[in-house]
């Protein structure tokens, strides 16, 4: 147990060097077993765990099903919310989900360069996102600004956000 341990907490610090905020640290899908475990692994990610977590999708995002793109709220990007906004959404788990849910496509883990070009993304709970871009970064709509490079896991990939998306 001890070694296994030991080996998954290598594979998420590796994790968490992709998500390194401006980081440039390439990290392939073999090194990141999964979305989650991205996320669990960078210290600026804790209210988006809980909150997934919350939401009754952490195992969906842990497992191998997928592939997900994941645009992940920043700590930062709770603390620009009131903070009873926050405790309500994370201790109502409807209202939880329909926002954890607005901030993943499911079935495509979408490159950078890919969302460049894109217009519109379909959500898991069944919105849309509009993408555009703002001097070369990808801006989700409107507002939310993708703050890093991301990471590519093995089923999907991860990329910080500093605003909170509400539908």
């Amino acid at each position: 147990m001890r070694t296994l341990t030991l080996v998954v907490g290598s594979i998420c610090v590796l994790c968490a060097a992709g998500l390194a905020l401006g980081g440039t640290a390439p990290v392939h899908a073999q090194q990141c077993p999964s979305v989650m475990a991205a996320l669990r692994s960078a210290s600026y990610f804790t209210t988006s765990v809980v909150a997934a977590q919350n939401a009754g999708v952490a195992p969906t995002l842990a497992s191998g099903s997928g592939p997900f793109t994941v645009f992940a709220p920043t700590d930062s990007a709770f603390r620009k919310l009131p903070g009873w906004e926050v405790n309500y959404v994370l201790h109502n788990p409807g209202k939880d989900a329909q926002i954890v849910k607005y901030h993943i496509v499911p079935g495509a883990a979408l490159s950078l360069e890919r969302l460049k070009v894109t217009q519109s993304l379909p959500t898991w709970n069944g919105m849309q996102l509009v993408v555009d871009t703002d001097g070369g970064t990808i801006v989700l709509n409107g507002r939310a600004r993708v703050i890093g490079q991301g990471v590519t896991c093995a089923n999907g990939v991860v990329y910080p956000i500093d605003t909170v998306l509400l539908p």
